[in-house]
């Protein structure tokens, strides 16, 4: 998978890192997306149903709200906050989180989708 490569190159994670964070941020987005977004966001990324099938289990939660914004503002997670538990269950930190989904986005964005692009960072706001 060109994405799990993607990410153990450029953040230097194991491949069942790469493949459990990846999930967990695909699984994450598709709880907040409508089906048919998702459905797009899906086309756009090969095997993203094998690399959800691989996330750790985790509650998705709100997106935070005030508090997600203000937590965001200030260096925290914000509405990625879900994520923590899942990143943790693989052996990662918080602190990877937002590398995590800024290179996952950035791997959907070359896809030439750019409305699956758009949908995946909007979920993840």
């Amino acid at each position: 998978m060109e994405l799990v490569k993607s990410l153990v190159s450029q953040l230097g994670v194991t491949s069942e890192q790469a493949e459990g964070g990846a999930g967990a941020i695909f699984r994450l987005a598709q709880q907040r997306m409508a089906d048919d977004q998702f459905v797009q966001v899906a086309y756009a990324t090969p095997a993203v149903s094998d690399l959800m099938a691989k996330a750790p289990p985790f509650v998705a939660g709100s997106r935070g709200g005030l508090v997600g914004w203000v937590g965001k503002f200030f260096g925290g997670l914000g509405s990625l906050r879900p994520l923590a538990p899942a990143f943790r269950q693989i052996g990662l930190s918080d602190q990877d989180v937002r590398p995590f989904v800024k290179a996952v986005c950035e791997y959907v964005d070359q896809q030439e989708r750019p409305d699956a692009s758009a949908l995946l960072r909007r979920a993840l706001q």
